[in-house]
């Protein structure tokens, strides 16, 4: 059975947060993490050579 979800790549943006790109279910989505916040910035757009 193939994975779902994944941990594509991630970015510290200072000691407390962090920027992750996850793919689930073949699409991206694009997450800030740190503090005591978590946020979904948005789900990634396809770049041309993947459509």
């Amino acid at each position: 059975m193939a994975r779902r979800l994944g941990v594509v790549e991630t970015l510290a943006l200072d000691p407390r947060r962090r920027l992750y790109i996850v793919r689930c279910d073949g699409r991206e989505l694009l997450l800030l993490a740190g503090n005591s916040h978590d946020a979904l910035i948005g789900w990634l757009s396809r770049s041309e050579g993947e459509r």
